[in-house]
C-alpha cells in the first residue's frame, strides 16, 4: 500500500515539474571547511 502511494506522489510530482523532479536544497554546513575558501577569497574578505 505505501508503495503505491509512494508511486503516486512521485509521478503526481513529475507531472507537475514537466518531467524533472524537483527537490529542496539540503544545506549542510560543514565544520572542516572554511567559508569562502573555495572562492580563494583573501582571510580579510570572507565575511566582508
Amino acid at each position: 500500500m505505501a508503495d503505491t502511494n509512494l508511486n503516486a506522489r512521485v509521478r503526481q510530482a513529475l507531472d507537475a515539474g514537466e518531467g524533472i523532479l524537483r527537490l529542496a536544497p539540503t544545506w549542510v554546513p560543514r565544520s572542516f571547511l572554511m567559508p569562502g575558501g573555495r572562492l580563494k577569497l583573501a582571510r580579510e574578505d570572507l565575511y566582508a
